[in-house]
């Protein structure tokens, strides 16, 4: 999400125009809430929720061109063979040609897809105050400098047994573990009995189904899974050492989930964290 946040705010920058996120859309399996909720934009042509915008939207002239009149309501399906989110009526593929100007109004993408936009997509965000009062408060919690790990483990499977093995190797105490299975939970909780595993998430796979898809959620825990998700993120980030693995080999023929790599990155660069934090409260592990 991130990657493409960025990558049509770059576009919006070069041909003058305000890019509205709408991780609330109705027909979305993902996120299914307002960015707003969880962010604040430090720019004004970067907005995160529709707000009261959408039936200006819907009188637009929109590319791609067949959905006008459908802009609030289309579906979409993962076509493999060229890797693109498809109109599922028509089959084409919702984005637009971004090294080209468009005469239309409204240009729609609903796409996916990593790279390493995402931590200069947060650049353009302040983390919100209600998150960066339950960050503070896990940190509280941890109550002290953590070794932070983190463990793929549902739709991308990850041997993580020579990880573990490291961590019980090295000297810290404190264990920060994020992870979207409930048996890599266990297992870690169970075999690190010389250390404390904290691990605040509320929801865990107990089979290969990723957290990220969210059909049948209740909104309530739709925005625990949210908010889990971002503050794992941070608190990997903000840890005194970062271990992972590699992913095994997938039809994506990539290394590490775009999650870890976004971790790595904001656990290298603390300039990004400390802005995208924000908050006078909250110093520790930003040094």
């Amino acid at each position: 999400m991130l990657c493409q946040i960025e990558k049509c705010c770059r576009y919006a920058e070069v041909r003058a125009r305000t890019v509205i996120v709408d991780t609330a859309y109705a027909n979305s399996d993902y996120f299914k809430d307002q960015f707003s909720r969880y962010f604040s934009s430090r720019q004004k042509r970067l907005i995160l929720s529709l707000g009261d915008q959408a039936a200006d939207l819907e009188a637009m002239r929109v590319f791609p061109e067949t959905l006008q009149g459908r802009l609030h309501f289309y579906k979409v399906h993962f076509d493999k063979k060229i890797l693109a989110f498809c109109d599922t009526e028509t089959g084409q593929p919702v984005t637009f040609d971004f090294n080209r100007d468009h005469a239309q109004p409204l240009l729609v993408h609903h796409q996916a897809g990593g790279g390493n936009l995402s931590q200069l997509a947060l650049l353009r965000l302040s983390l919100g105050r209600s998150l960066a009062d339950e960050l503070m408060a896990r940190i509280h919690s941890v109550g002290g400098p953590w070794l932070g790990v983190h463990v793929r483990n549902t739709d991308y499977a990850t041997d993580y047994g020579p990880l573990l093995q490291q961590v019980k190797q090295a000297p810290a105490k404190r264990i920060f573990l994020a992870t979207d299975s409930l048996e890599v939970r266990q297992r870690f909780q169970s075999e690190l009995t010389n250390k404390t595993v904290f691990s605040f998430s509320r929801r865990f796979s107990a089979d290969d189904k990723p957290l990220h898809k969210m059909q049948g959620l209740d909104d309530v825990d739709v925005v625990a899974s949210n908010c889990d998700a971002i503050l794992d993120l941070l608190m990997l980030a903000l840890s005194s050492r970062l271990l992972f693995q590699k992913i095994e080999s997938n039809a994506y023929g990539v290394s590490h989930s775009g999650y870890t790599v976004l971790a790595h990155h904001l656990w290298s660069s603390k300039i990004v964290l400390r802005h995208l934090i924000s908050d006078s409260r909250i110093e520790f592990g930003l040094g």
